[in-house]
């Protein structure tokens, strides 16, 4: 019959391995029939390395290959086990593998030099458990709150395409693995304190590299994609750019005309009705006062909507200064942040949907300043988020406007303070092109 001890040393790999995996694969889509799958896997996995006592050959190098192949055996059934629980792509299963392989590594190499350090027997499983256990916990919670307390960087996490990830969890294996088994045998020969604190430290360093690098390529994975969303809303507003410019050429042709009838009509028409006509014209007020092409079109098709939403507005500003900036640009940053100012007012009491946006300048820089009233229970000020059911595409203004300023040396930045919610945006006056693809 097994000691305790003994049935410890076979099922505290699996079980901490499990555990490790648990904090990737806990944001995964399970499966119908979860917690019987669960068990199931779980069993099989625990239950493989009972094997490792029937598997002893008399042949030192083979033994030692056997006893090696085992922890990949198991991590293969643990990633098989996740794919038969969770609804994931190959990449985030791996993902979800390679970074529980990592945390239960580091979590048992600390363990082992605080062992050796103090000079207790491995084989005491209690002592074992009772510092291996809030060693796993510890760097379990560390590595939670460093990267993965941000939803963002969670958004997608199982659905990962890219096949680095592939490569990666092989860097893992053969690091983690095949070298550190070797090393760890090489180290019991000798039998030297100094021998297994550099085997155990080298495990320890593979392991944050690992764990480090596959949990940037999340956070690089979602700039790309948002980078990609804010490009594709460039790209819409250039169009819508080009559309508007023409519409309103003929839109200003047209009031031209109807101005001078009105003044024609001033003596045949009653003054009431004169004066109705012309405050429906009031939507085109806006246009024409900003010596910026791009944010005058803005202002003229933002003014209906102001217009009809009873926002005051007010604009004193003066932009001539960034008119080095590609119009379709402008038009698209400005577009983003006065229609914000609107969506921003337009839910509050008509005494408080007031927008007003000047501009100062400051030696060498231009600021511009848009300020509005807000709910502020319902403001986000965090970049990239959104309030709206509909996240596909929504909650990429700021990050639109950020990433515009940065492409031109600008800055952005946002301040809330009670209830008026303000956007500045600092221009350079001369600005150097740079290229901006290195």
């Amino acid at each position: 019959s097994m000691t305790a001890d003994q049935v410890y040393g076979l099922i505290d790999f699996p079980l901490f391995l499990i555990l490790g995996e648990s904090l990737i694969v806990q944001y995964f889509p399970r499966r119908n029939y979860f917690w019987i799958r669960a068990v199931i896997c779980s069993i099989a996995v625990i239950a493989f390395n009972f094997l490792r006592d029937f598997s002893y050959v008399p042949i030192g190098w083979l033994n030692s290959a056997i006893q090696t192949t085992f922890p990949l055996i198991t991590f293969a059934l643990s990633l098989i086990g996740l794919s038969i629980c969770f609804k994931a792509t190959i990449p985030s299963i791996l993902l979800a593998g390679t970074v529980g392989y990592c945390i239960q590594n580091f979590s048992y190499c600390l363990m082992s030099i605080i062992r050796i350090s103090i000079g207790f027997d491995q084989s005491l499983w209690y002592y074992v458990i009772a510092i291996l256990a809030p060693i796993f916990c510890s760097t379990y919670f560390t590595t939670y709150f460093i990267y993965l307390r941000n939803k963002d960087l969670r958004i997608g996490i199982d659905k990962i395409q890219e096949k680095r990830q592939i490569l990666i969890t092989l860097m893992a294996l053969a690091g983690i693995s095949i070298l550190s088994c070797y090393a760890m045998m090489t180290s019991s020969k000798f039998d030297s304190k100094g021998m297994w604190y550099c085997t155990y430290s080298f495990d320890m360093i593979v392991g944050i590299i690992i764990v480090t690098t596959e949990l940037e390529l999340l956070r690089s994975r979602k700039n790309a994609i948002d980078k990609m969303k804010v490009q594709t809303l460039w790209e819409i507003d250039k169009r819508n750019y080009v559309k508007n410019a023409e519409n309103m050429d003929f839109i200003n042709v047209k009031m031209h005309d109807l101005k001078h009838r009105l003044d024609n009509l001033s003596t045949k028409v009653d003054k009431e009705e004169l004066d109705s006509l012309k405050s429906s014209l009031d939507v085109f007020k806006f246009a024409n006062k900003t010596n910026c092409e791009a944010l005058d079109m803005v202002l003229a098709e933002k003014g209906m909507k102001m217009v009809k939403s009873k926002i005051h507005f007010t604009c004193l500003v003066d932009a001539s200064k960034i008119n080095y900036i590609p119009k379709e640009n402008l038009y698209s940053l400005f577009e983003n942040s006065i229609s914000n100012a609107i969506e921003a007012v337009t839910q509050l009491p008509e005494g408080k949907r007031v927008i007003a946006v000047t501009s100062k300048d400051y030696g060498d820089y231009i600021n511009i300043h848009i300020e509005n009233y807000c709910d502020r229970d319902k403001v986000n000020t965090k970049i990239g988020i959104t309030t709206k059911s509909d996240k596909s595409m929504h909650g990429f203004g700021l990050k639109s406007i950020e990433m515009m300023m940065k492409e031109y040396k600008g800055k952005m930045s946002i301040k809330l303070k009670e209830d008026i919610f303000s956007l500045d945006l600092l221009f350079p006056i001369q600005f150097e092109e740079t290229n901006f693809d290195n």
